[in-house]
């Protein structure tokens, strides 16, 4: 079981046609330095949240399938240029529809608000 922390991150929502499932996945990035660039991880679907405080830092932890966990600091959120690159190429994908979207647009679809 891994644990990830980006610098910044976004939630992808994949709708896949043939089955009209839709996913919740976290994609992360990660800024590099000089001998090493900058990165960017998709995780398995979201399977749960917990939205907590943490030395008055307002964070998001996601628990995936895989059993992976992406700790996320909430002012975080938002694409940096290697992670919009990653989100081109799988909007490309052929049979799959992917969007970014917030955080409070995901709790809202997971919970069904419609408000």
């Amino acid at each position: 079981m891994s644990i990830y922390s980006p610098n910044r991150w976004t939630i992808l929502k994949i709708d896949i046609h043939d089955t009209d499932e839709i996913m919740y996945r976290v994609l992360g990035g990660w800024s590099g330095g000089y001998l090493d660039g900058d990165s960017w991880r998709l995780s398995s679907p979201i399977v749960s949240y917990e939205h907590y405080e943490d030395n008055a830092l307002d964070m998001i932890r996601f628990f995936n399938e895989s059993g992976s966990t992406y700790s996320c600091v909430l002012p975080g959120e938002g694409l940096n240029m290697i992670m919009s690159g990653a989100l081109n190429s799988l909007k490309a994908v052929e049979g799959i529809s992917t969007t970014n979207i917030s955080f409070n647009e995901y709790i809202k679809e997971v919970n069904n608000d419609n408000s």
